[in-house]
């Protein structure tokens, strides 16, 4: 039987496996898909969506609450359409995103896990996002 942390830590593991083999591949900016090859590597394919909201998930070494960013992770798997995440990069710097359908889900989203911006895949465009400060 998997307990929690047993996922938390299998997730660190990939994620930091990810970014290692996103880092040695020097990609360019923009949204990738990703599996592990058979080799222990990594495989990037870029990808694009004709509708639909990005949602980047900040990258995970730079969160002071890492059980909270854990937390958050298994949560945006379990909100989002098939539940893949996607390695996104932007400045040389890689982050984790989700793909949403809803608009009204991706901004509550990225409000929650105090993103600035949204991608809209049809418009090509980013979209502020305004965090109501209590």
């Amino acid at each position: 039987m998997r307990t929690a942390i047993y996922e938390v830590e299998e997730m660190k593991k990939e994620l930091n496996l990810i970014e290692e083999w996103a880092k040695r591949e020097n990609l360019e900016d923009g949204t990738y898909s990703f599996h592990q090859s058979g080799q222990g590597g990594v495989i990037f394919k870029p990808v694009s969506f004709d509708t639909g909201y990005q949602v980047s998930f900040v990258n995970h070494k730079n969160r002071k609450n890492q059980k909270a960013f854990w937390s958050g992770f298994k949560l945006m798997k379990n909100v989002t359409k098939n539940g893949t995440a996607y390695l996104g990069v932007y400045q040389g710097e890689t982050e984790l995103s989700f793909h949403f359908d809803d608009v009204s889900l991706a901004h509550d989203t990225a409000c929650v896990f105090e993103q600035m911006s949204i991608w809209d895949w049809e418009k090509n465009k980013w979209v502020e996002v305004h965090v109501e400060v209590e």
